[in-house]
């Protein structure tokens, strides 16, 4: 009898750790939304902009986004660290602001954005872009909850002589 209750125990934990990992991220479709969740829970905003017919922008939402172990755990970061926007750029003009001066650009395009200045981005990319260089982008704002300019080298420092803006000055 132990033996069957070990087993069934075993048998509901399985199935329940690949439910949770078959479940997909849950995307806002309006900035509103993703802004207030994102202010409330603490959390950066992600934007994805792209068409719902596109194939680019469907693996990047949906295979790359979504990737779990053995690849990078770009969905378990997403989900702790951000709020997932998508907006269809057939359907919605709320992303437009954070496409300026792109020109032209192959989609999806995907926003890192602090919603205490949500005027803006933190960073921005365009295209499909491999699980990996996803991850480390996103990781890279996760360090800190402060966006905060990184500090500038002493002037004696080899950075600071050979920074082109720091020359200028």
């Amino acid at each position: 009898m132990k033996q069957v209750a070990i087993a069934l125990t075993v048998l509901l934990l399985t199935c329940f750790v690949q439910e949770s990992r078959a479940a997909g991220l849950v995307w806002q479709t309006s900035k509103q939304a993703a802004l207030q969740l994102a202010v409330q829970q603490q959390k950066k905003v992600l934007l994805v902009v792209g068409r719902d017919t596109c194939q680019n922008t469907k693996y990047m939402r949906f295979t790359v986004l979504e990737s779990v172990f053995p690849f990078p755990p770009v969905k378990e970061l997403v989900e702790q660290h951000y709020i997932a926007w998508y907006a269809n750029m057939d359907h919605s003009t709320e992303w437009q602001m954070y496409a300026a001066g792109l020109g032209a650009f192959n989609l999806p395009i995907i926003c890192v954005i602090d919603p205490a200045n949500s005027g803006t981005y933190l960073d921005r990319s365009t295209d499909v872009q491999s699980a990996d260089k996803v991850y480390a982008r996103l990781q890279a704002f996760t360090k800190s909850k402060s966006s905060a300019p990184p500090p500038v080298p002493p002037a004696n420092s080899p950075q600071f002589l050979t920074t082109p803006s720091l020359l200028k000055k």
